[in-house]
């Protein structure tokens, strides 16, 4: 069974909100983010005097872009997250691209999705810096009132 498109519905995501969508063919697709030094979590993030993306934010790009694609269901697990490659940033913005696709197999149950998700850096496209899975299911869904 093929993997449900993603809907690519625009979302109020602190990070996300403003950033260029574009399909990658089937039901991937890709956010670029452009990394700023002189912002706050990348000051405060520093190895050898040089800002660092943090693992955190990487956690942070991938659980906003899958919600992005799929705002219907909700995200109930990170697994296999992989730091690859570090980002290592200089004094100019860079640009980042967070690719999102949905594996070929949903699994036995309809009501879940897994979605592999890559962040690698507009100088080295092919070569992910870090790597997830992101789990989202309707399952679990609870609305408070």
């Amino acid at each position: 069974m093929p993997p449900p498109q993603p809907s690519l519905v625009p979302a109020s995501l602190p990070l996300f909100s403003k950033a260029p969508i574009k399909s990658s063919g089937g039901s991937a697709f890709e956010i670029v983010f452009t990394l700023d030094p002189r912002d706050h979590y990348l000051q405060d993030h520093r190895l050898d005097d040089k800002p660092v993306f943090p693992a955190a934010m990487a956690v942070e790009l991938m659980a906003e872009a899958v919600q992005r694609g799929w705002p219907e269901l909700e995200i109930v697990g990170i697994r296999s997250m992989r730091v690859l490659q570090g980002i290592v940033l200089d004094e100019d913005r860079r640009e980042i691209h967070v690719v999102a696709r949905p594996q070929t197999d949903p699994g036995h149950e309809s009501l879940s999705l897994e979605v592999d998700v890559e962040i690698c850096e507009s100088t080295a496209r092919g070569r992910p810096s870090y790597r997830a899975t992101v789990h989202l299911s309707t399952a679990y869904r609870v609305r408070l009132h």
